[in-house]
């Protein structure tokens, strides 16, 4: 049995929850049992009905208040692994968990040394850190793109055919867009109505999109947005798109897997590394932080987006990069190595 410690909510959004749900499905295909482990019942609308769940009636940005909570559970059920994936676990729970079970820690954000038994870190660059000092004397680490935690149905896309008129825009703002980014775009698309004749916004909305009201509002008065709930078949609407515009966490490595040419902002300060290593490498078009002036920040986008649309030869080249940095293949790896 493998334990999975993730929340999700508006302010932490769903990405935590996902990426744990695609090496759950790796795990179940396996025949490894799975539990998930929540503070509260925000991550049910992801997990419930997929997977086991454990409530822990705590609270999400305080992990302290549940590690008591978690040892019992630890010690009763003996999971032979704890995957940990949350920014909220500081130095003394990562070391209490480790001292009870076998942990596997996702990302890179965490304070303690030696306390691993696995670390996983896809992000761009990963695979040139040392790491050695987070691990265990036996412990490993997957490092890289590689092992980004992709759904089975992203493994081994075929290459995406490019279009000589970008005619599709898909929009992606996170499962929680706490700053309301989405709100900010469809308003300034809405605005300019003639600025890009002929071309369909796709407003992907999160399950925990706070201004779902607001853009069901903006789409009706507006017949090139489209706003899109409950998305069941992710690859291909993203393989449908023309060009991609998402925050920079976990939705970029699926992008690329798709070979959707994409433009990323961070909404953020822990999504600024991967923004800028994937510009720095010519994988995707950075837009810079929405925080900042995001007034000027959704006009300077639709430009970008209009300068993509135009640029058929960098839509190829962006689009073939992608799929050559991600193959969808990671939370098979992920599986296997925890195996």
């Amino acid at each position: 049995m493998i334990y999975i410690r993730a929340d999700a909510n508006k302010t932490l959004g769903s990405g935590h929850i996902m990426r744990c749900l695609s090496i759950a499905g790796a795990l179940s295909a396996k025949g490894e049992k799975v539990k998930f482990v929540t503070a509260d019942h925000d991550s049910e609308r992801l997990v419930a009905g997929k997977y086991e769940m454990i409530c822990l009636d705590s609270k999400w940005d305080d992990l302290s208040i549940e590690e008591d909570r978690m040892k019992e559970l630890l010690v009763k059920d003996s999971p032979d692994m704890l995957i940990l994936d949350h920014y909220y676990a500081d130095k003394e729970y990562v070391k209490k968990m480790a001292s009870i079970v076998r942990l596997c820690v996702m990302e890179y954000n965490y304070p303690f040394r030696e306390a691993c038994d696995m670390l996983v870190d896809y992000a761009v660059g990963a695979e040139k850190k040392d790491v050695t000092f987070l691990l265990k004397p036996n412990g490993s680490a997957l490092l890289g793109p590689t092992y980004a935690p992709l759904r089975s149905e992203f493994a081994g896309m075929p290459p995406k055919e490019i279009s000589f008129r970008a005619g599709k825009v898909l929009i992606s703002t996170g499962g929680g867009d706490p700053l309301g980014t989405a709100g900010l775009l469809v308003k300034a698309i809405s605005e300019k109505k003639d600025y890009m004749p002929g071309t369909k916004f796709m407003i992907l909305a999160g399950a925990y999109n706070p201004d779902l009201e607001l853009l069901e509002e903006y789409s009706r008065s507006c017949d090139n947005i489209e706003i899109l709930t409950g998305v069941s078949d992710m690859p291909s609407l993203m393989k449908k798109a023309d060009i991609a515009v998402s925050a920079a966490g976990s939705t970029l490595y699926e992008l690329c897997s798709c070979g959707t040419p994409t433009i990323t902002y961070i909404l953020a300060d822990n999504q600024k590394i991967n923004a800028m290593e994937f510009q720095k490498k010519d994988i995707m078009l950075y837009a810079g932080d929405c925080r900042n002036d995001p007034g000027a920040f959704a006009e300077g986008l639709l430009k970008m987006i209009r300068g993509l649309s135009e640029d058929v030869l960098l839509r190829k080249k962006l689009s073939m990069k992608m799929q050559k940095y991600v193959d969808g293949k990671g939370s098979e790896r992920i599986a296997r190595a925890i195996l």
